[in-house]
């Protein structure tokens, strides 16, 4: 699951998630146009620097899963990433 796809079926995993099954309720939920969440679900590009904001503020999660789901990220650099920030907390 990598690129416009990934994201895709992210999103409509999340969607499941909530138990919700049509879009305009969907997005109304979420504080999202419909149009913008019907984007979401296309596929038809890859999520720009602000669909991934505003996906990881509606959906309450942290970046890097979004990352992974479109293909920008591995879940191994999520790990590394992860490791990495720790490692910098404990120098400061």
């Amino acid at each position: 699951m990598t690129g416009m796809s990934g994201f895709s079926e992210w999103v409509k995993h999340q969607l499941e998630l909530r138990q919700e099954t049509d879009v305009a309720d969907a997005a109304r939920a979420l504080g999202i146009r419909p149009s913008e969440l019907g984007r979401w679900l296309s596929a038809k590009r890859p999520p720009t620097q602000d669909t991934i904001r505003t996906a990881c503020r509606v959906f309450d999660v942290h970046v890097q899963e979004i990352l992974v789901a479109a293909g920008y990220m591995t879940p191994d650099a999520v790990s590394y990433t992860h490791l990495r920030a720790h490692e910098t907390d404990s120098y400061l």
